[in-house]
């Protein structure tokens, strides 16, 4: 969910996570950033997200003044053998501009 976040908040490309980035002191290369969502859409997309946490979103209170910020939230139930569904399980996937070219996804 992370990836598919950070490739709305990266315009559309994908630049793949790595939890190393030099072996024995030698470092990595970078992946190449690879587009997997036309620019525009992922333009729409971040404009819907950021609408959470705008007035009147289910996120309002996340927002945070001079951040560029945007998520979805959301729930679901988690079905059992016993039961049709255990408790509500509440998830929101998000990301957040710290400046014009940084942008995380959480």
């Amino acid at each position: 969910m992370a990836q598919a976040y950070g490739a709305i908040a990266n315009g559309g490309m994908l630049v793949r996570p790595r939890v190393i980035d030099r072996i024995g002191g030698q470092p990595l290369p970078l992946a190449r950033p690879v587009r997997v969502l036309d620019a525009n859409v992922a333009s729409e997309l971040r404009q819907m997200l950021r609408g959470v946490v705008a007035d009147g979103g289910t996120a309002k209170a996340a927002a945070i003044a001079g951040y560029d910020i945007a998520g979805k939230t959301g729930t679901a139930n988690s079905p059992t053998r016993r039961r049709a569904a255990t408790p509500t399980r509440a998830t929101w996937p998000r990301f957040a501009a710290w400046s014009r070219r940084a942008r995380r996804a959480c």
